[in-house]
């Protein structure tokens, strides 16, 4: 069975896959190769399509976040909060009222 052809280019795709995983990282960035990577990805993508207000911030802007951030883009993610509420759940079950 043939896929569906969405007339992306294949590499762009991939540097869309790369900005998405380098902004979901716990991980520090280094923001000037991120800004370098982001302007090419953002150069390539409007030679097809215009850029969204979205995609805009991330590529055009996201190294200044990331500049700016306290933290890493990840540790300040949804996600992140949500794995440490299995170590508060752990840490507090000692102290828990048992009763049958």
């Amino acid at each position: 069975m043939a896929r569906p052809r969405t007339g992306v280019d294949k590499d762009l795709i991939k540097r869309f896959a790369v900005v998405l995983q380098v902004i979901s990282s716990d991980r520090d960035i280094k923001a000037d190769s991120f800004n370098q990577y982001a302007l090419e990805t953002a150069k390539l993508f409007i030679q097809k399509f215009y850029l969204p207000a979205s995609v805009h911030k991330v590529l055009i802007h996201g190294s200044q976040i990331i500049k700016s951030a306290l933290l890493p883009i990840g540790q300040l993610s949804e996600a992140a909060q949500e794995a440490r509420n299995k170590d508060i759940k752990i840490s507090r079950a000692p102290y828990k009222e048992k009763f049958s």
